[in-house]
C-alpha cells in the first residue's frame, strides 16, 4: 500500500508538472495570406523560423468555405494570427470577436477592428516620407524638388501643395493627385515639369507593371530621376528603388507576435528595406554612382 501510495503521489506530481508546462506553452500561430506570392511566403517563412515553432498557413485564394472552417478551428484553440496583406487583415477584422493578430505587408498602420477591440500590431511597408527624402538628398545632393503622384488629395492641402516635410531633411516635395489613368499624362507633362525627380509611392494603379514601365520611361524622357518602391521599378529602369526586405518583415513580425503574449498590442514598426541604384539609368541621366554609400545601398548595372 505504501509503495502504491508513493507511486500515486509521484504520478500526481508528474502530471502536475506536465499540466504546468502545458499551461505555459505558447498559443498556436496561424498565418492568413491574402495571396500566395513570393514576398508573402518569404515573410511567413522568416516568421516561422524566428518563432522557432510551426506556423500554420491559410490562403484566401482557397475560397471562403475552406478558410472559414479552418479559421473556426484555430479560434477555438486560442490561436494568434498573422494577417499577411490587406485582404487578410480585413477578413480577420470582421470576425466577432477579432482574434489577437499582427498585420504584415500592409502599407499603413491598422485601426481597431471595432470600438473597444485591441488595435492589431503591424509591420508597415510605408517608409516615412522624411526618411525617403533624407536618403534621396544624401544620394543626389543636386535634387532640390520632387514630384509625387498620389491617388487622392493630401490632407496637408490641395494637390500640388508642398508636403509637410522639413527642407532640412532633403529636397522639397509636392504631391499631385493622379486619380484616373488619363491623369498620368498631365502629371508628367505639367505637374512634374519643374521637378528634378519623381518619387513613386504605393498607388492602386501602379499594380500594373505596364504602367510602371510607362512612368519610368516618361521620367527618363524628361531627364527626371525616377524613384520607385519595389523590384518592378528597378527592373523598369528606376534610378533608385526602395526595396522591402520580405524576410525582415517576417522577423519583425515574430517580435510582435511574442509581444502579444505579454499583452502588448497596437505596436507598429517600419519594414526593413534596402536601397538599390541602377547604374545604367544614372549614366543615361548624366549622373555617376555616389561615393561613400551607406551599408544598405547596393548598385546594379
Amino acid at each position: 500500500m505504501f509503495c502504491l501510495g508513493v507511486a500515486a503521489l509521484g504520478l500526481a506530481a508528474a502530471l502536475g508538472r506536465h499540466g504546468a508546462l502545458a499551461a505555459e506553452a505558447p498559443p498556436p500561430v496561424a498565418a492568413l495570406l491574402s495571396r500566395e506570392i513570393r514576398p508573402y511566403v518569404l515573410a511567413v517563412d522568416a516568421l516561422e523560423a524566428a518563432l522557432h515553432r510551426p506556423v500554420s498557413r491559410l490562403y484566401l485564394e482557397d475560397g471562403p468555405a475552406a478558410v472559414s472552417a479552418t479559421l473556426e478551428d484555430f479560434l477555438r484553440r486560442g490561436a494568434v494570427f498573422a494577417a499577411v496583406g490587406l485582404d487578410a487583415l480585413e477578413t480577420l477584422s470582421r470576425l466577432d470577436p477579432p482574434p489577437p493578430m499582427v498585420a504584415l505587408m500592409v502599407i499603413t498602420p491598422p485601426r481597431p477592428p471595432r470600438p473597444g477591440a485591441p488595435t492589431p500590431s503591424a509591420v508597415v511597408l510605408g517608409i516615412p516620407l522624411e526618411e525617403q527624402l533624407r536618403r534621396i538628398g544624401a544620394l543626389f545632393p543636386r535634387v532640390r524638388s520632387v514630384a509625387m503622384p498620389v491617388p487622392f488629395a493630401p490632407s496637408e492641402g490641395p494637390s500640388g501643395a508642398p508636403a509637410d516635410a522639413s527642407p532640412l531633411i532633403g529636397p522639397a516635395v509636392r504631391r499631385f493627385v493622379v486619380a484616373h489613368p488619363a491623369d498620368w499624362d498631365r502629371f508628367f507633362a505639367v505637374d512634374a515639369a519643374e521637378a528634378d525627380a519623381v518619387l513613386f509611392v504605393p498607388h492602386p494603379m501602379l499594380a500594373s507593371t505596364a504602367l510602371i514601365r510607362h512612368g519610368v520611361a516618361q521620367c527618363l524622357l524628361r531627364k527626371k530621376i525616377p524613384i520607385g518602391y519595389n523590384a518592378a521599378f528597378h527592373e523598369a529602369g528606376a534610378a533608385m528603388s526602395f526595396l522591402v526586405d520580405a524576410a525582415g518583415v517576417g522577423r519583425e513580425g515574430a517580435r510582435l507576435v511574442e509581444a502579444l503574449g505579454h499583452g502588448q498590442t497596437g505596436l507598429v514598426v517600419t519594414a526593413p528595406y534596402r536601397v538599390r541604384l541602377k547604374e545604367k539609368t544614372l549614366r543615361h541621366l548624366g549622373l555617376s554612382v555616389p561615393q561613400g554609400l551607406e551599408g544598405d545601398v547596393e548598385v546594379q548595372p
